[in-house]
């Protein structure tokens, strides 16, 4: 993930969310998610397993393990997807908003107000890779090729959080939309039209956020500061001596960055904001446990492992650098996640609120600007709702219709200790590169490898995450693992990291060379709902399950897994769900409610969270149900993908516009 681009009004915000996504972590790829067992389905769906008396007179009780047939059997069940929710709130139409509108796009006064345009985007993107030296070091390695010139000094930016800088960057903004919408957009190229109406929407979301200073948390449960500073200062690259030289200044002015947060939770907690004391316990344990082994911490291990790649040094040199960071890490960074520990101690009961997001002022308001924010989607929480409670019922109908049709295939399944065989990462990526090869656009060729996160790291960042390379070196993918002697979610977590989820999806469009500025412009219900949606169809792709019908019921078990989850998220955060009620929706559908503690701090920590996800998965399938419907037996799914990739990380209402173009140009 990327930082926003002014996302936020206030700047102290904008850089707690740069840290937070930057080193560019898929942060909550691993996220809390219910967890539907082999005896929650029988259950759900109203079948016995040890009473198979419901079989289909189809069942075939002779089929034998390690059968060759294609993944997912000769009897495979898909969840519906409604094109009907493609533009619900807004009377959607189809028509060719990119279209040149017989306009001529070379003609002088075209060509004059695409600079204008390509001006605008550059300066955009120049202020926002020099406002701070991360920023700029997870962006390009290269600055000088974009026109940057870096910072004089590290910094991690202006940590400036009075009410007049707020004022100044909404004033900012306001003039910035306005010379924008001066800029004529019939006369812009197909492209720059995409990015001027992102650009449009990006500027208009900033100018509502102001009111919602203080419901954005900077200590939040998996995406917050704590767990994901550690992981931003690690993995940032040293390709030169002057990059060892910035690092090690940003590395000694942590305390001051934490202690700017520390500043800005206080004034939150005196507006009422604070979190619940369930939620503090749990930034205390994380923030515990990355300091519990100073000497070993993994900020000087992983720099002691990187300093020796760096060109020029001798050994005297890197041994000062050595000890230089060891120090700082000792007697500024453990020092801060002190602090950290100690204000959260002290105030770990003066929440007001331990409930969800809407209990809290404004709550309703601001959870409905982070489904478009957050989620990318246009629709409302009413419109959400609505679509999950029919997901769900779909995948129970689903899901039962095919226990009754398979029911040997599905009774056997709950006799399994394990799915999986021993899965080899690499191997596992290599094989999704060749098997997802008929669905999609070739990869570009690059290079990537799988490793496990620091020990200090285990209980603290998610199960999985993958490094978005820079703009200049797509060459170099790594994802990180955190999945202990788990297999059962291997599979699946690296076609959703990996191929074709998020490393493919940004190689890929990466590799077709986009507009700089897209590369501080994050849209996370694009990016993760993609994932997921790859996260999907991996079930049909693996080969060694004993069981043909194995692939369409893990892939319906996890769907419904997902959509429950969502549903949860919304219950909790806008519609007031307390345990009671969390508790007896989950029994009235079938799960059992017993504690649901842990499940509901993780909800009210962590608002829209899971709609990035599942709403972001759900929006993808909805579309392309949606351009299936319109092409007919033109459609092809292939060169609907490429659609989706080219136009790269995209709020989803502006995709629908995009995928609408392509959809009038192949219908002629």
């Amino acid at each position: 993930m990327k930082r926003k681009l002014k996302r936020y009004i206030a700047i102290l915000m904008s850089l707690i969310m740069l840290l937070s996504c930057a080193g560019c972590m898929d942060e909550g790829d691993g996220h809390f998610k219910l967890s539907i067992t082999k005896t929650d389905i029988p259950k759900m769906a109203g079948i016995n397993p040890n009473k198979p008396d419901i079989q289909s007179p189809s069942q075939n009780t002779t089929e034998q393990p390690g059968t060759t047939e294609q993944p997912g059997g000769s009897d495979t069940a898909e969840l519906p997807f409604d094109s009907s929710y493609i533009g619900r709130s807004d009377g959607h139409k189809l028509e060719d908003k990119y279209a040149d509108g017989g306009v001529d796009l070379n003609s002088a006064e075209a060509k004059k107000e695409q600079q204008k345009f390509a001006d605008f985007e550059d300066r955009l993107f120049k202020d926002a890779v020099t406002r701070d030296s991360i920023t700029l070091h997870y962006t390009v390695i290269h600055p000088e090729n974009y026109g940057v010139t870096p910072p004089e000094k590290a910094t991690y930016g202006d940590l400036d959080i009075g009410e007049e800088s707020i004022e100044k960057m909404i004033a900012e903004n306001g003039k910035e939309l306005k010379e924008l919408k001066a800029i004529d957009r019939s006369l812009l190229t197909k492209a720059q039209k995409l990015e001027y109406d992102m650009l449009v929407a990006e500027y208009e979301t900033s100018l509502t956020s102001a009111r919602f200073t203080y419901l954005q948390e900077p200590f939040a449960y998996t995406s917050g500061i704590q767990s994901n500073l550690p992981v931003t200062l690690s993995e940032y690259k040293l390709y030169s001596v002057q990059d060892v030289d910035t690092y090690l200044e940003l590395v000694r002015q942590t305390r001051t960055y934490i202690g700017v947060l520390i500043q800005f939770e206080e004034m939150r907690r005196e507006k009422g904001y604070f979190m619940s004391s369930a939620a503090a316990d749990e930034v205390i344990r994380q923030c515990e446990e990355f300091i519990a082994k100073p000497e070993n911490n993994l900020m000087i291990e992983t720099f002691d492992e990187n300093i020796t790649k760096v060109e020029g040094l001798t050994d005297k040199q890197i041994k000062t650098y050595k000890e230089s960071n060891k120090q700082a890490v000792l007697d500024i960074v453990i020092p801060a996640y002190q602090d950290i520990i100690a204000y959260f101690k002290a105030h770990k009961n003066d929440g007001t609120n331990d409930k969800g997001l809407c209990y809290y002022k404004d709550g309703k308001e601001y959870y409905k600007y982070l489904l478009y924010k957050d989620a990318c989607i246009d629709m409302t929480p009413e419109e959400v709702i609505d679509r999950l409670d029919r997901g769900i019922a779909d995948c129970m109908e689903t899901l039962t219709r095919f226990a009754q049709n398979n029911y040997a295939s599905y009774s056997a399944y709950f006799s399994e200790d394990s799915l999986y065989e021993d899965i080899d990462p690499m191997e596992a990526i290599d094989y999704f590169k060749t098997a997802f090869a008929g669905r999609f656009p070739d990869m570009p060729d690059v290079s990537y490898s799988t490793q496990n996160v620091h020990e200090s790291l285990k209980d603290i960042v998610s199960p999985a995450f993958y490094m978005i390379p820079a703009l200049d070196d797509i060459e170099h993918n790594y994802i990180y693992l955190n999945l202990g002697d788990k297999t059962d979610g291997l599979w699946s977590t690296l076609a959703h990291e990996g191929i074709a989820g998020h490393m493919y999806q940004f190689c890929y469009y990466l590799n077709t060379k986009p507009n700089p500025i897209r590369a501080v412009m994050d849209y996370n219900g694009y990016s993760e709902g993609w994932a997921t949606y790859i996260e999907h169809m991996s079930f049909a792709y693996y080969k060694n399950y004993k069981n043909i019908d194995y692939a369409t019921i893990e892939t319906l078990n996890h769907q419904l897994s997902m959509l429950v989850s969502a549903r949860m998220e919304i219950g909790v955060n806008y519609e007031g769900w307390d345990k009671d009620k969390l508790s007896s929706w989950l029994t009235e559908q079938g799960f059992g409610g017993n504690d649901v503690t842990s499940t509901y701090t993780y909800l009210i920590s962590e608002p829209v969270n899971y709609q990035m996800y599942i709403s972001g998965w759900l929006a993808f399938e909805d579309i392309k149900a949606y351009a299936k419907e319109q092409l007919g037996s033109a459609f092809d799914e292939k060169e609907f993908h490429k659609v989706i990739l080219e136009a790269g990380p995209t709020p989803f209402p502006i995709l629908r516009d995009w995928v609408d173009s392509w959809i009038m140009e192949k219908l002629g």
